[in-house]
């Protein structure tokens, strides 16, 4: 029988098996020994996020978007200076309320509907000389079944620039299949009398897009293309006519015909003012673009009458 043997863990001396070394003393049971664990899992280094190169191109691709609609805005504010074409203005649809009226309706719009508009910017470019006998050329696109970015509710600086970046790149998305030549983009928002009211229109110039809020039903069409004209104007540079404090037009600017003696009744509305003067405090809005004429002052605004 093999004698069991024991080696010191000081003195390394190997000896029978015994409660204490023979050489240097010591008590192995007091000795704790710690035995060696398994090794360590090796560390595997995380992998390298490739994040950079694709967010650069993202940033890339917005920057490029941007420019393109900066481009594309200098160079209508340069055709706005010389009006020696044609502005293309391309209107599209849309249901404002979801109702079946409404959707109805925008489905029967044909460009007929818009035809007023372009023959009375015709017949007031004619008034004053322009050098282009069409200043806005209308373009009817499909129905769009989803809304614009909405104004903030409170405007602040941020919050129209966080929105204006917004609604211009939503306007980029639009499919231009139908309608590839644009200036102008005119989303005209259709709601049923009914069921809504119609809130106030408006317009981002530096964009040239133009919101316009009207009403799906036929005998107010006329309505309708006077807020279109109106917008169309301030997108070139027009400025209202009217004292927003309580609707009236302004005097002299904002008459169709200032000079008049009487001056009230009028008989036409400026179409920058939108509405017919009637007496010092009363005011009809043109039922149509043929009770509207562009006055002098407009004129000016929009580089019809340029002052030497």
């Amino acid at each position: 029988m093999t004698e069991k043997t024991i080696t010191c863990p000081k003195c390394g001396l190997q000896q029978p098996a015994s409660p204490e070394c023979r050489r240097c003393g010591i008590i192995f049971s007091r000795i704790h020994i710690t035995k060696p664990g398994p090794p360590a899992p090796a560390r595997q280094k995380a992998p390298i996020k490739q994040t950079g190169f694709f967010q650069a191109m993202r940033i890339t691709i917005l920057l490029l978007v941007l420019f393109g609609l900066g481009f594309n805005v200098w160079l209508v504010k340069w055709r706005v200076g010389e009006w020696d074409r044609s502005l293309w203005v391309v209107v599209h649809p849309i249901c404002g309320d979801a109702s079946p009226e409404t959707r109805a309706y925008i489905d029967s719009l044909t460009p007929e509907n818009f035809k007023p508009v372009t023959d009375y910017f015709s017949g007031e470019a004619g008034r004053y000389s322009l050098k282009t006998k069409e200043p806005f050329t209308l373009v009817l696109a499909p129905r769009l079944d989803k809304l614009p970015p909405q104004i903030p509710d409170k405007p602040t600086p941020l919050s129209m620039i966080f929105w204006s970046l917004k609604l211009r790149l939503w306007a980029w998305r639009i499919d231009k299949a139908k309608a590839p030549v644009q200036d102008i983009q005119l989303f005209v928002l259709y709601f049923n009398k009914s069921r809504a009211i119609v809130d106030e229109s408006y317009v981002m110039q530096k964009g040239y897009i133009g919101i316009v809020n009207g009403y799906a039903v036929q005998k107010m069409e006329g309505k309708t293309n006077v807020v279109i004209a109106h917008e169309l104007l301030h997108l070139v540079g027009a400025t209202d006519k009217y004292d927003p404090s309580n609707d009236l037009p302004v005097y002299p600017a904002g008459y169709a015909a200032p000079e008049a003696n009487p001056r009230y009744p009028q008989s036409q509305a400026e179409i920058m003012a939108c509405s017919i003067p009637v007496s010092t405090t009363e005011a009809e809005m043109a039922e149509s673009l043929d009770e509207t004429v562009i006055g002098p002052a407009t004129a000016r605004e929009i580089n019809w009458v340029h002052v030497d």
